[in-house]
């Protein structure tokens, strides 16, 4: 197998998420970070659930279950 190289998370990301939407095909995707008392959304892979979240938002834990 060959070493892949990124030249930047964007598409780093995408491919990660495009790798866990093959286990779990229908569900929308996302990667995070956490900040003090939030997460910032990264990168979505929307795959028309409905779910409306975006990149760069940010979410407060109180928020999500």
């Amino acid at each position: 197998m060959d070493t892949i190289y990124f030249t930047n998370f964007g598409e780093a990301a995408h491919d990660l998420l495009e790798v866990v939407n093959s286990a779990l095909p229908g569900k929308t995707l996302f990667l995070s970070k956490k900040l003090k008392d939030a997460f910032s959304i990264e990168k979505v892979l929307d795959n028309h659930t409905g779910v409306k979240i975006l990149e760069g938002d940010i979410v407060l834990p109180e928020n999500t279950y």
